[in-house]
Formats: structure tokens, C-alpha cells, sequence
């Protein structure tokens, strides 16, 4: 096993710059979700998705990118802080994991606490997969540099997009028009569908707005609900071109 000498965190860079404001690493933890977490946030069949093209936005240290496409699974993932050098990611993972862990043990006890530990230990996991894999996959073009709403690909360049704590999960901007820009952009890229979640601060005013803005640019928006159905509560969106 590589041990790694992680410089301070006053040498971390920035993340790469766009046109969005987009949320940055001090505000949007760099924190990576297990396969498991994936394949129930979306809503994904791994059997039905080989061969096929996926495009992840907002990755972070997730061990998706290598345990799909080790299934068959062609994914690319993006994220402003990809190019940076590994050790400087492997510095993000240990602070922003240290945060969430700690905050996540001052609302919970017992039996649910011991939950929470292990859902942590996957994701700590996850993100040494990725770690382990960040290198060889961003010479391979499997990790790229890049942030909403400009996304470094030609229309329709894959099949199933993915959209995850970027653009609906406090603290993200909630900007309707910076959203719709977003939307229209994920979309642009997709000659399917496009899967966003959660959506923990969608409101319902916020989903007209978006559902409005959307349709005047031949784009659904789908909210699939959760728990007693309200809008609020959507755990997942899925935006596709009408036909």
C-alpha cells in the first residue's frame, strides 16, 4: 500500500474556474458515494447500462467511474477540482470525510449512529478506489476537468447523464436561471436521460419555475416523489427532450 505525503491545506488550489458558481470545495464537500449509493440515488440497472455511454457531473471521489466500468459501464466523470494532483485530492477526501463525519456524529446516537459509521466507511472506501484509479483514468480521459454550464462535449455525446449534490443539495446555488442553464446544458449532452438527485431544495415554486423555463426550451422535467408524494421531497429529477 502507497503511503501518501499530503501537503498543508493552505497549498490546496482552487478548483478550476467557469462561468457557473458552482459551489466550491469549502462549501461542497469533495466526498465520493459507494456503487451501491449510486445505483439506488438513480434509480440504475448496471445490466441495462452496458456498452453504453455515461457522463457523471459533479463526481468527487466517487468509486463509480471504476467499478461501472469495470462492469461493461463506458462512464467519464467531471468535476472542477479533476487535474489537480492526486495527492492534492487525496487531501480534499481526508478533510471534507473528517468534516462530514463529525458533523454527522453530533445529530445521531446509538443504533443509528453505528448506521451512519458504516454507511462512512463505504464512502471512505469508494473514494480509495478512486484515489487508486484518479491517475491511469485521467490520462485515459476517464476524469476531466469541468463544471456546469459548460461541459467540454459534443451534443448528444452519451447516453445516460448523471447529476448528483450539484445543483438541487444546500449548499448549491438555487439561482432558477443559473439552474435552467444547467438543465439545458446536462441535456444538450444526452440522447437519453438525465438524472439528477437528490433534490432536497427543490420547492414547489422553484419546480414550476423550472418546469415553466424548461418546456419553453422543449426540455421535461420529471420529478419522481418521495415520501407522501410532495414535491419537496423528490429524490430524483430526470430531464428529457420532448419529442
Amino acid at each position: 500500500m502507497t503511503t501518501l505525503t499530503l501537503p498543508p491545506p493552505s497549498l490546496l488550489p482552487p478548483p478550476l474556474s467557469s462561468g457557473f458558481a458552482e459551489p466550491t470545495p469549502c462549501s461542497l464537500p469533495f466526498y465520493g458515494r459507494s456503487l451501491a449509493e449510486y445505483t439506488a440515488s438513480f434509480d440504475l440497472d448496471l445490466t441495462a447500462l452496458r456498452h453504453q455511454a455515461v457522463l457523471d457531473v459533479g463526481a468527487g471521489p466517487s468509486s463509480f467511474a471504476v467499478e461501472a466500468n469495470r462492469r461493461g459501464v463506458d462512464v467519464v466523470a467531471v468535476d472542477p477540482l479533476y487535474g489537480c494532483p492526486m495527492t492534492t485530492l487525496a487531501t480534499y477526501v481526508q478533510l471534507d470525510y473528517a468534516r462530514v463525519a463529525v458533523e454527522g456524529t453530533r445529530r445521531l446516537s446509538g443504533a443509528p449512529l453505528a448506521r451512519r459509521e458504516a454507511l462512512e466507511q463505504d464512502r471512505r472506501t469508494a473514494a480509495q478506489r478512486f484515489l487508486a484509479d484518479y491517475e491511469s483514468g485521467f490520462l485515459h480521459n476517464r476524469y476531466l476537468g469541468a463544471a456546469l454550464p459548460h461541459l467540454p462535449f459534443l451534443d448528444g455525446a452519451f447516453d445516460v447523464v448523471l447529476c448528483g449534490h450539484v445543483l438541487f443539495s444546500p449548499p448549491a446555488p438555487l439561482d432558477p436561471e443559473r439552474l435552467v442553464a444547467a438543465c439545458v446544458e446536462l441535456v444538450r449532452v444526452s440522447t437519453g436521460s438525465v438524472r439528477v438527485a437528490p433534490l432536497t431544495g427543490l420547492t414547489p415554486a422553484l419546480a414550476d419555475h423550472l418546469t415553466r423555463a424548461l418546456a419553453a426550451r422543449g426540455i421535461v422535467l420529471e420529478c419522481r416523489p418521495g415520501q407522501g408524494g410532495r414535491t419537496a421531497r423528490c429524490s430524483l429529477g430526470l430531464l428529457r427532450r420532448l419529442r
